[in-house]
C-alpha cells in the first residue's frame, strides 16, 4: 500500500529529517534482510498528529489502468 504520511525523525545525534512512512518501512525491512535474524523496533512515535490535509479512508485511493481502486 502506499503510505504518505509523513514523519519527523530525530537520529541519535540530535539530526531530524522528514520521512513517508513508506521509507522508514522501507529501510526497516531491508535492514531486516540483511541482518536475517535481527529484528528491529520503533521505540517511539513522539507528537504524533493528523491535519485536516491528510485524507479520509472514504477520500483515499489509487489508480491502477485508469481506474480508481
Amino acid at each position: 500500500m502506499l503510505d504518505t504520511s509523513v514523519y519527523e525523525v530525530e537520529f541519535e545525534d540530535g539530526r531530524v529529517e522528514s520521512y513517508y512512512a513508506n521509507q522508514i518501512a522501507e529501510c526497516i525491512l531491508e535492514e531486516s534482510e540483511l541482518d536475517s535474524n535481527i529484528s528491529h523496533h520503533i521505540s517511539d512515535f513522539v507528537d504524533h498528529r493528523k491535519t485536516d490535509k491528510a485524507l479520509t479512508e472514504d477520500d483515499a485511493y489509487t489508480t491502477v489502468k485508469g481506474r480508481k481502486v
